[in-house]
């Protein structure tokens, strides 16, 4: 004689479907369905945004194959797709892939641009090329793919990231037009080199660049982040940039003109210099006249060691700031002593509730 259990082994199991009567997810939550909608698209990409979608809003869907994940699950059920239509933090983490069907890619940045509305949002563009090495265009002006891309009027962007094929492409007139007819509002830029391939980028005479004419077609910036980029930057002859709020170095190279490029952010509340590896050198013009960095109004410094502030002794250089994260212990002291004002400082994994509390514990 069978046991029960025996019965249920051996007797097919039919799984339910949306075409089944009886709808399996009705009595689900919809915490629940939501969380296994971002967990299925996010495991499908294989792209992830920086700290892994579980830090993001929402998980990243892509071009590459998560809106194909998306679609699927929002069909198992109408409950189902209602919500993942409705549910708009699943659609406000977005990675595009330029190497995609034009057809495909215009479909995507149509459907989830749509279900994003006026959501803030984190994009990513992967894929971005201008011109082949021997300087020839990589796609005829008006058939380049970035341009389904386009931020439409009522989209609010808390972060665009733009990852980039080849360098020195950041002042291409494509791309620049293409920020030009980006309507919404976009609130942060992230400049990434990462993925260029030096041998594969076209190489212009003067490698300089300009962060200025970024800066200029984007009037809701307020924060920019530049990663794994050159940093010979065009600035004697720029103007200040008093909205931007929030600038990251993320492991930059080339000359760096540190204290010309803080000159030219009044406003600035944030700053980081990010080293996984010292790449960059002090620009010429700034190592024969050396001075201390200077800033009246930030509030936040992330640096490896306080010498990379050239700060020497003596002075406050910073009198708004705040909250201080460094790796080193060296000169520390003496740099707090003149910035008693500090009340957060983190130096490597230890925290201290402010400059005084780490004075007294040395």
């Amino acid at each position: 004689m069978n046991s029960s259990a025996d019965k249920y082994n051996t007797e097919p199991f039919d799984i339910p479907s949306a075409s089944s009567k009886e709808d399996f997810t009705a009595q689900l939550p919809v915490e629940l369905l939501v969380d296994i909608f971002q967990r299925a698209v996010s495991d499908s990409d294989q792209f992830r945004l920086d700290g892994g979608p579980e830090k993001s809003n929402g998980s990243p869907i892509s071009s590459k194959c998560g809106l194909a994940s998306a679609v699927a699950l929002s069909h198992v059920s109408s409950r189902w797709r209602s919500i993942t239509i409705n549910a708009s933090i699943l659609w406000t983490t977005v990675i595009f892939n330029l190497d995609c069907d034009m057809t495909i890619l215009d479909h995507f940045c149509r459907v989830v641009f749509g279900r994003i509305g006026g959501a803030y949002c984190r994009i990513q563009i992967h894929g971005i090329r201008f011109q082949r090495s021997n300087g020839e265009l990589e796609y005829p002006i008006e058939k380049h793919p970035i341009r389904v891309c386009r931020i439409r009027q009522q989209m609010n962007v808390e972060l665009l990231r733009l990852c980039f094929l080849a360098e020195y492409e950041c002042n291409h007139p494509q791309f620049l037009e293409y920020l030009l007819s980006c309507h919404g509002k976009i609130l942060g830029v992230n400049i990434d080199w990462g993925e260029a391939i030096p041998s594969q980028s076209f190489q212009p005479d003067d490698c300089r660049w300009s962060l200025g004419k970024v800066i200029e077609r984007a009037p809701f910036l307020r924060r920019i982040e530049l990663h794994y980029v050159t940093m010979c930057l065009l600035l004697a002859n720029e103007p200040n940039w008093p909205f931007i709020e929030e600038l990251t170095l993320d492991t930059v190279d080339g000359p760096l003109a540190l204290s010309k490029l803080l000159s030219k952010l009044p406003n600035l509340r944030k700053f980081a210099l990010v080293e996984e590896y010292p790449v960059w050198t002090m620009d010429e013009s700034e190592t024969m006249v050396p001075t201390e960095l200077s800033h009246q109004n930030l509030r936040e410094i992330t640096v490896n060691k306080v010498s990379t502030l050239r700060w020497t002794g003596g002075k406050t250089c910073f009198p708004s700031l705040q909250r201080l994260c460094v790796k080193s212990h060296r000169q520390l002291d003496t740099f707090l002593a003149v910035h008693l004002h500090i009340q957060t400082l983190i130096v490597g994994e230890k925290h201290y509730g402010s400059a005084r509390e780490y004075i007294d514990r040395r």
